[in-house]
């Protein structure tokens, strides 16, 4: 009941992370929100690079109560990765400015987390490493707005 109620209270409740503002714009190339899914957000920022992506399902960070969620009920990955109302951000970061990225990300109490990188190819759609190394396959990418 608490894991459930806090989903709820972070779905009711988003908490945009409007400190790491500074930090992006410093830093980031590219940024956006999730608020569709994770991947699917991220195949419409590959879109419009013109590149690819490659993420580690393992490297998301994932609340306490989605990873109480995942323990019950592994075959969920997808949604996790896929469904909507994340409010997150979704930002991509030059190398050699990842480090001073992350410090200011940690300077502003609004920690970040590498979960893959941009890959050189005109295919959209990212290739996400399931936790046993393999590529994941989807029904859908995203919420679908009909």
């Amino acid at each position: 009941p608490a894991f459930a109620a806090a989903l709820l209270d972070r779905y009711r409740m988003p908490r945009p992370r409007l400190a790491l503002g500074e930090a992006l714009l410093a830093h980031a190339s590219a940024t956006m929100d999730i608020s569709d899914g994770l991947v699917g957000d991220l195949r419409k920022l590959c879109l419009a690079a013109g590149a690819g992506a490659r993420i580690e399902a393992s490297a998301v960070p994932l609340s306490a109560a989605s990873r109480a969620w995942l323990a019950l009920r592994p075959d969920s990955l997808e949604a996790v990765l896929t469904g909507g109302d994340d409010y997150e951000i979704l930002a991509t970061v030059p190398p050699g400015n990842a480090d001073a990225f992350v410090a200011a990300a940690g300077a502003a109490e609004c920690p970040v987390s590498v979960i893959g990188e941009i890959t050189a190819g005109d295919d959209p759609v990212p290739v996400v490493q399931g936790p046993d190394g393999a590529p994941m396959h989807f029904t859908r990418l995203s919420y679908a707005h009909e």
